[in-house]
């Protein structure tokens, strides 16, 4: 059951990868979408569209292995730590 939770988490970080390939120019995103881009007033937000889902994929793929330890119940103790102490900085504590 744990390994389903990763791998459903790396099955949607793979969709959300897919599009980073549209950040590298116009030709790109034409073979994405099938649809030619003519003025760059469009290009900017979906290359910056490509680069937001890379980023949410990358995050995802980084989280797989730790969702796999939380479905199990046992505390994340590498996150814990950090999560006090921004805390602490949040509160003028630090």
């Amino acid at each position: 059951m744990h390994h389903i939770t990763m791998i459903m988490i790396l099955v949607v970080a793979a969709i959300h990868l897919l599009p980073l390939v549209g950040a590298c120019g116009k030709k790109n995103l034409f073979g994405l979408y099938g649809v030619s881009i003519v003025d760059p007033n469009v290009l900017i937000p979906l290359r910056y569209r490509a680069v937001l889902f890379g980023l949410l994929g990358g995050l995802l793929v980084v989280a797989a292995p730790d969702s796999a330890v939380a479905a199990r119940g046992t505390p994340c103790r590498r996150y814990q730590r950090g999560l006090i102490s921004a805390d602490y900085l949040g509160r003028g504590l630090l």
